[in-house]
Parts: C-alpha cells; structure tokens; sequence
C-alpha cells in the first residue's frame, strides 16, 4: 500500500473502533508527536492505547489525503457530542509499509475568538469543511 492508502486504512480502522487492525498498520517503534500539547507517545502500543482510551461519543470523517514520497497528510474532523467538532491535521511518515512517526495537530473547531486585528477582513462561519 502507498502512504495514502496506509493512511486512509488507519483511519478507518481508527473509526471502527479496530484497534488490533489500528496496531497492524504502525510499527514497534512508531513515534506519535502532539506539539499543540508538548506530548510524545512512543510505542505501538502506547498509541492504541491513547486512542483506545479515548472517552466514547466520537465518530472520525475523513476530509482529504494527500501524499508524496513516505508521507501522507490528513485532513480529518472528529465530532464528540457534547463538546463540538474537533479538526485535526496529520501527518504520517511510513517506512517499509508500516506508520513509523505521526506528528497530530488538534484543534476544537470555532474553540477560539479571532483576533479584533482582522475582524473586518473575515467573515465568521462554523467552521465545518465544505465541498
């Protein structure tokens, strides 16, 4: 499988809830990187077990994939009810067929007030992607 595809596949495994597939796809020493938060996981199987973990009531949709070369980068919204949608950015690196690092930006989407600076140049939406 190309990285997109591993990438589209672990996603999908994510959202089922499939965490022996989920572990399949990464390798022993996968590295997952959260820099919004300064948290690193290292470990296969420290990183089922964060997304094992993970408070029920969430569902995953994929956005986008694009990929080049070892890497693949995701677009993907994460509605948890009760608390909003989250949008995450992803960005996988894989090596002999396996997720070797993973480096995850989250963000609570429309979680934040924009700046008054550009207030006049932007209009406000809710932020959910559109086609």
């Amino acid at each position: 499988m190309t990285p997109g595809q591993i990438a589209r596949e672990l996603w999908a495994r994510v959202a089922a809830h499939d965490w022996p597939g989920v572990r399949a796809l990464l390798d022993d020493d996968v590295v997952l990187d959260y820099p919004h938060t300064g948290e690193r996981f290292v470990g296969a199987d420290a990183v089922v077990q964060l997304n094992a973990d993970y408070p029920d009531g969430w569902s995953i949709s994929l956005v986008d994939v694009v990929s080049e070369g070892d890497r693949a980068v995701c677009e993907v919204e994460v509605p948890m009810e009760g608390v909003g949608i989250f949008a995450v950015a992803s960005v996988l690196t894989v090596r002999d067929g396996l997720v070797a690092r993973i480096r995850e930006y989250w963000i609570q989407q429309v979680g934040d007030d924009p700046p008054a600076y550009r207030a006049h140049l932007a209009e406000r939406y809710d932020g959910r992607v559109t086609s």
